[in-house]
């Protein structure tokens, strides 16, 4: 392994400073550029108060430019070598782990503050570190099974992390990258291609779009053309035909095992932290969010307790990010009926001075249930007992894997 990338969170302190709204563009073939059709959509403050600035509105014609040119650098950037790509991206990913946000309009358009913002990029180098040592988990996908160029469309929910990982995972790899920044989010697109600007022409492209008509085209294409298209769900869609390059990424929602030997106090606030955290959580909406808790049934009744005076008194429980609230209202609902349904013991629908429903938690949910099993992230969270501790960690375990979208 080569030097260790610095870390985010070790930088000087960081602030969103006051900007004019920004004017985005593409990135193909080494150059800005506008969308063919001259199409753009502005993108506001989490609260809607202020425009952040616009950005392109890509369609199949910016598509087909961006893989005229990945196809043509292809051949050029794989000949050079795996030793010698990874030095490059070492140096890119340095550039960007120092900077994936320097105007602050990322933490804007999600609604975090500075120090919030400091918080969830924390672990970016990590992220990063595991792609270019060959993450193993990106191998096992499309990523790591083809050649030739790939699309890139994750969530919104996904941040900079993901889409980092797989964008250095690919090019280590010899790919050509095509990156869809989610619209909700396209500032993660400018912060990789800022930071990926002197690679060859055509090895990593950003097209944007707030709709589905890019991914549209590239749903359409053939194989021949876009060799991987790795896609997170909630951008998917419904699928014309299952196909062997395209990979749809499902949500997660983790499970948690509480450890009665440990304070269960602090452990109550981690849960709330990993389940509906602002930074680390995206109050819910991140993938990989904690949403099942499994408790030995010696500590569940006083777990639960204490986890419900921390719900109360917590700043997350309170403000939680506006544009979660309003992704997951429907989700929620769905998840309330369901659970109420099933038999399940909703316990907490938000602080008692609020008349929202955010967040829900259900006691007394069973692993056979159709609720123990959602995988939609959203700010649900299920207690559930194990007959101890090591129960728990087998309970746990099958659950992530049996996870329904």
């Amino acid at each position: 392994m080569r030097g260790a990338l610095p870390s985010y969170a070790a930088r000087a302190p960081w602030s969103a400073p006051d900007r004019l709204p920004l004017r985005g563009h593409n990135w193909i073939d080494g150059e800005t550029r506008e969308a063919v059709a001259g199409g753009w959509y502005e993108l506001s403050e989490a609260d809607g108060r202020a425009d952040l600035g616009r950005w392109p509105r890509s369609n199949a014609e910016d598509l087909e430019l961006a893989l005229d040119a990945a196809h043509s650098a292809e051949r050029a950037w794989r000949a050079m070598g795996a030793g010698a790509r990874e030095d490059r991206l070492r140096a890119c990913a340095a550039d960007f782990v120092d900077a994936p946000d320097p105007d602050g309009l990322g933490a804007r358009a999600l609604g975090l503050d500075d120090h919030e913002a400091r918080d969830h990029l924390d672990g970016l180098a990590t992220a990063v570190e595991e792609a270019l040592a060959g993450a193993p988990d990106l191998a096992r996908g499309t990523l790591g099974a083809r050649e030739g160029p790939c699309l890139l469309a994750p969530s919104w929910a996904a941040t900079w992390h993901a889409p980092a990982r797989a964008v250095f995972f690919a090019l280590r790899a010899g790919r050509p990258v095509l990156l869809a920044p989610d619209g909700r989010l396209p500032v993660v697109g400018d912060a990789l291609r800022r930071a990926l600007a002197d690679l060859p022409p055509g090895v990593f492209q950003v097209l944007h779009d707030d709709g589905r008509t890019l991914l549209r085209a590239a749903l359409e294409a053939p194989p021949s053309r876009v060799s991987s298209l790795v896609l997170a769900q909630e951008r998917a869609g419904p699928l014309p035909e299952p196909a062997a390059h395209v990979e749809v990424v499902p949500p997660r929602r983790a499970s948690r095992v509480v450890d009665p030997t440990r304070d269960l106090r602090h452990e109550a606030q981690d849960v709330i932290d990993g389940a509906i955290g602002r930074a680390r959580a995206l109050s819910g909406s991140r993938p990989g969010h904690v949403g099942r808790v499994l408790v030995p049934e010696r500590a569940f009744s006083r777990f639960g307790e204490l986890l419900l005076e921390e719900l109360e008194s917590s700043a997350d429980t309170a403000s939680p990010l506006e544009s979660a609230r309003r992704a997951q209202r429907a989700m929620l609902e769905n998840a309330f009926a369901l659970g109420l349904d099933e038999g399940a013991t909703a316990v907490f629908t938000g602080p008692a001075r609020e008349h929202r429903a955010f967040p829900v938690v259900f006691t007394n949910v069973e692993r056979g249930m159709r609720i123990a099993r959602l995988g939609s992230p959203c700010a649900l969270l299920l207690l559930m007992r194990a007959h101890d501790l090591r129960a728990a960690h087998a309970a746990a375990l099958r659950l992530d894997q049996e996870e329904l979208s």
